[in-house]
Order: C-alpha cells, then sequence, then structure tokens
C-alpha cells in the first residue's frame, strides 16, 4: 500500500493506524504491536477499549472517540482495527 502524499511538503507521511484493546488483553497488545512491527508506512497507536456490559456498544464508543480525536487532530483519514484481526 503506497503512502500518503503531503502535497505542501512533498514528502510521505505514516498512515495512522488505531488498534483497539482492552488493557486486559496483553496477549493482543503484543501480537497487534508485533504485527506492525515492520510495516513502515504505517503509525500503530494502541486505542484502549472502552468496556461496556454490551461489547458491541462499547466498541461503537471506542471507535467513536478514535474518530472524534482524529478529526480534532485534523487527520483526513485513519485505518481502525481491532487487536484480534488476524
Amino acid at each position: 500500500m503506497p503512502l500518503k502524499k503531503n502535497s505542501t511538503t512533498n514528502t510521505h507521511e505514516k498512515i495512522p493506524v488505531f488498534a483497539t484493546n482492552l488493557k486486559s488483553r496483553i496477549d493482543r497488545f503484543k501480537s497487534i504491536n508485533s504485527e506492525f512491527l515492520n510495516h513502515e508506512g504505517f503509525q500503530l497507536e494502541i486505542a484502549g477499549a472502552i468496556e461496556d456490559s454490551n461489547g458491541a456498544y462499547g466498541l461503537w464508543k471506542t471507535i467513536y472517540t478514535i474518530i472524534n480525536d482524529a478529526d480534532k487532530r485534523g487527520d483526513k483519514f485513519v485505518r481502525i482495527c481491532e487487536d484480534d484481526h488476524i
């Protein structure tokens, strides 16, 4: 996948990737970090998952938070994955 090009400086930027992760799932934290270790085109950030008795709603709140934060930073796009995406 090509890197996105910054039109003002003509340099390449890393694509931000947010991986949701429950703090209690250290195994998944390690796994997702190792998956992105050698992918230079991506900037991995672990997003602490919001727990809820309804897991789907907790995931929705987590994704909403990621998108809201990305919008505040002015990110043009982000990639979101779960820590067990493999």
